[in-house]
């Protein structure tokens, strides 16, 4: 059984999914703080559990029988701290499931830190060097399941990306908060050094890339970077979304829209003020280029990204017929464990 950690959350949904879709796949069991789930196309090989994985107990019996369990639960940047005891639980109930439990985790790449990145494109053998108290705690969980994976408690495998985007309301995405969420005002405000690189990845293949990985045998035991959409400067990266967006409503169905191709808006700095303070710790990011090589990945596994120009379409397809709000989606709730 394919168990999801996070099947409500911005990753988890879409892994869900993902999983869905593979032929003569195992059943899947979608675990949530809510017991619902996000699913495109109703699916009855897909079971909703509500679970607290802050509680060991509960999140045991919510991965009672698990033969791959996806890690892929996140918190807010204020809440972060509670990522230690979520990664120590999940290590735990994979444990007593028994040592063959695989254990596939979606991560970030925050743990590099400042001085990695004025290395060059972040590879998976980069030391861990983050400053700040949010990067090191991303390295110390990297680092507790794969040291659990060496002892033979479990079989681990890590999926890390850079900042992501795609259609839905997605949390601590710089995209969709700065540009896809602004589409149609007057002006686009970003930090950072816009002409530097940056590469960015596309929500649904994250979620491809880690069923990848937890189908795979020799995925474990590794990190992995997953493949990204692009790495263009910022300011190539937003324009192409802005200028795409001017003539998007062309394409659409013409209750959509009333007018000629809406004009561009400019691009504004915003002051460092503006920015979460839980935020700034990782503001370097922004300002040097922030480059992530999943040469790899690509060298290993049969795998094409998502072009480009397609991504936008279908985030900017969203925010067109959602109005920035969910569209309507199966939500299947189990028992409470």
């Amino acid at each position: 059984m394919d168990v999801v950690l996070g099947a409500n959350g911005n990753i988890g949904s879409y892994v869900v999914n993902e999983l869905r879709m593979v032929k003569g796949g195992d059943p899947i069991r979608a675990v949530s703080k809510t017991g619902k789930f996000i699913t495109f196309v109703r699916s009855y090989s897909v079971k909703g559990v509500k679970a607290n994985a802050l509680d060991l107990n509960s999140l045991q019996t919510a991965v009672k029988g698990a033969s791959t369990i996806y890690h892929c639960i996140g918190r807010p940047y204020a809440k972060y701290s509670e990522l230690r005891l979520i990664m120590d639980n999940v290590i735990q109930a994979a444990t007593k499931e028994g040592p063959h439990t695989k254990v596939v985790y979606a991560d970030v790449v925050h743990m590099y830190g400042r001085e990695s990145t004025l290395k060059g494109p972040l590879t998976e053998t980069m030391p861990h060097r983050a400053q700040g108290p949010k990067g090191k705690l991303r390295a110390e969980l990297a680092e507790k399941l794969l040291q659990a994976h060496k002892e033979g408690r479990l079989q681990a495998t890590i999926g890390r990306g850079s900042d992501y985007f795609g259609p839905g309301k997605m949390y601590n995405s710089f995209l969709n908060t700065y540009v896809f969420e602004k589409l149609g005002c007057s002006e686009i405000r970003l930090f950072g050094n816009l002409d530097k690189v940056h590469s960015f990845t596309f929500i649904p293949d994250f979620a491809r890339a880690l069923v990848t990985l937890g189908k795979s045998e020799k995925a474990f035991g590794q990190v992995w970077h997953i493949p990204h959409i692009c790495s263009f400067t910022l300011r190539k990266t937003v324009e192409s979304i802005l200028k795409f967006d001017s003539t998007y409503e062309l394409h659409v169905p013409p209750e959509f829209w009333d007018n000629e191709p809406s004009p561009i808006p400019p691009i504004r700095n915003m002051a460092k003020t503006q920015i979460s303070p839980e935020y700034q710790e990782f503001l370097y990011q922004w300002e040097h280029d922030w480059q992530v090589d999943s040469t790899k990945f690509t060298q290993a596994f049969s795998f094409s990204s998502t072009p480009f120009l397609k991504a936008v379409e279908e985030t900017c397809e969203y925010y067109y017929l959602a109005g920035g709000e969910e569209l309507p989606k199966y939500e299947d709730t189990g028992k409470i464990i």
